[in-house]
């Protein structure tokens, strides 16, 4: 392909085709009065063409006209021939008035419908000296060249990694995804990237990412930084801002996926702005980064814990005392990424609630519920349902207030999820312990994979990695071993709990791919170890690149 503009290209090309004719006598009566008898004949016929063919591509759909000009080398000649009987007439039909050259013209279109596989139609006339004839087609083309395509998405991922850099994020925002594919962008968020309502941006499709501009010239800057850099990007969509600031990316749902659970939209410097849909834990981890941000202690100034009675939470006198309640007066609950924040009055929650806003939050005040009517009994209790809590998982060992006084804040917590999150913590501990034993141990055999052997933010191996694999397990099996143990690392980019999913995942795909090539089940295991292990720093790109890899322990 030859591109014109982001959305035409002219294709020439050629092609030779062969094909071996043979026809079998037969006699006809009855067709329009005629009675013909067919010779019985056999040919090979072989011709060869040279055109050009126009391409508009818009995302998935590729329209295209072509025309060429053929010549017959071989068999240009009838490809059934007769007489009519009654009268003695000889008769020829087709290919007889080619004379050697064809022209062809034809038209068409293909749409993408998933990964190697698509649907097609077009109409084609050809054109001999003396006659012609017109066909369509409609049918599925599937590829099978699906190394070819993993060859091409590591190249593509490559640039885009050589092209942005994390350094460059200004801002990363939490917007609220929508089932058709749209993203409802709040007006605090749609200023901060200098969005207004009716007004076109730009969107760009590269490899698996999608990103939007603003302003036309920073659209040609990204795509000469792509084209720099080895790659080509074809076409893009111009999208309106809709009224409440909502904005379309249907036609993308393949690449972004389900954006119902939340997206996220990085802003990075020179106008560029990326869009992902992001999973449940993803979105949780955003969140919990955000209030990080806004919590201004690290460490809570004081804690108690409460017990749960017959569905609600008991909280002492004192407590409410500390906490500045008063009785009959109305407390507020502010929940955001599972998790809830306590206060006395509505004006804090409000400042509080702004302060997540202005991080970068999608929230807006009907996270902020009113509990009313507090009562502070004999007993010196007051008393909160536990369906209000509920977001905050189990709740059978009570409940603990965490006060951050510098914000007049108080976090409510479940303490056997705070109990289960210490358990966690102290394996983590282990295992990264277990690390370090085993480094000190002997071995066999030790191997390594980067992060080019798997896709993007992804989990499964690509084909290269598995040939990788297979030639290792091959060699593995010669040695008389006991265990092989199957690491999983990255760098220290984003949240913790992400980084050891992706981990674990990377390893669990080596893990599966011994399996597949001989090893045991019962003598191989895998973990991921998240940004734990470091082998070099994370301060520079290539340290990064460094510790982003999965090893393979023999012993």
């Amino acid at each position: 392909n030859i591109w014109v503009n982001d959305n035409i290209s002219i294709a020439p090309y050629g092609h030779i085709k062969s094909g071996y004719v043979r026809n079998y006598s037969s006699r006809e009566k009855g067709r329009a009065g005629a009675n013909i008898e067919i010779y019985e004949n056999d040919y090979l016929r072989t011709e060869g063409r040279l055109g050009v063919g126009i391409n508009y591509v818009i995302n998935r759909l590729s329209l295209y006209c072509k025309v060429s000009g053929g010549y017959v080398m071989a068999g240009d000649r009838a490809e059934y021939s007769g007489e009519f009987l009654d009268s003695g007439e000889k008769m020829e039909i087709w290919g007889t008035s080619s004379e050697g050259t064809i022209k062809v013209i034809g038209i068409g279109a293909e749409y993408e419908i998933a990964d190697s596989l698509s649907i097609y139609t077009n109409v084609n006339g050809n054109y001999y000296n003396n006659g012609r004839e017109y066909y369509g087609n409609i049918g599925l083309n599937y590829s099978f060249a699906m190394v070819e395509k993993e060859r091409r998405e590591e190249i593509e991922n490559k640039i885009i990694q050589e092209i942005i850099t994390e350094k460059e994020i200004i801002n990363i925002f939490e917007t609220k995804g929508e089932k058709n594919a749209s993203a409802e962008i709040k007006e605090n968020i749609r200023e901060k990237l200098g969005l207004e309502e009716g007004k076109e941006v730009s969107v760009l499709k590269y490899s698996k990412h999608i990103f939007f501009f603003k302003e036309e010239e920073d659209v040609k800057k990204f795509k000469n930084k792509i084209k720099e850099a080895g790659g080509r990007v074809s076409g893009k969509k111009v999208k309106r801002v809709l009224d409440g600031g909502k904005l379309s990316f249907k036609g993308y749902e393949k690449e972004l996926g389900d954006m119902r659970e939340g997206v996220l939209i990085l802003q990075y410097e020179n106008g560029l702005n990326e869009i992902k849909a992001i999973p449940e834990e993803a979105r949780r981890a955003q969140r919990n980064t955000i209030i990080e941000s806004v919590l201004e202690e690290s460490q809570a100034s004081m804690v108690w814990e409460m017990e749960v009675e017959n569905d609600n939470v008991k909280i002492s006198k004192e407590v409410v005392g500390k906490l500045g309640i008063k009785e009959g007066s109305s407390i507020y609950l502010l929940n955001y990424g599972r998790r809830i924040f306590l206060f006395k009055n509505r004006v804090e929650a409000a400042e509080f609630l702004w302060k997540l806003m202005d991080a970068g939050a999608n929230i807006d005040e009907e996270n902020i519920r009113e509990i009313e009517g507090v009562e502070v009994k004999n007993e010196d209790v007051v008393g909160i349902n536990v369906e209000e809590l509920k977001d905050i998982g189990d709740l059978s060992k009570g409940i603990r207030f965490e006060h951050y006084g510098k914000d007049n804040t108080t976090e409510v917590k479940s303490v056997a999820e705070e109990e289960k999150r210490s358990k966690e913590e102290e394996i983590t501990k282990e295992k990264v312990e277990g690390a370090i034993e085993r480094r000190q141990k002997p071995m066999i055999k030790k191997y390594k994979l980067n992060v080019a052997n798997f896709g993007l933010n992804e989990y499964s191996l690509t084909n290269k990695a598995k040939q990788i694999i297979a030639q290792e397990a091959k060699e593995i099996r010669k040695y008389d071993y006991t265990l092989i143990t199957v690491e999983g690392h990255t760098d220290s980019t984003g949240r913790e709990e992400i980084n050891e999913k992706i981990s674990r995942s990377r390893a669990q795909s080596v893990y599966k791919e011994f399996l597949l090539n001989g090893i045991p089940a019962g003598k191989i295991g895998f973990i991921g170890y998240g940004s734990r292990v470091p082998i070099a720093t994370n301060a520079a790109e290539e340290g990064r690149a460094a510790n982003r890899r999965t090893e393979i322990y023999v012993e």
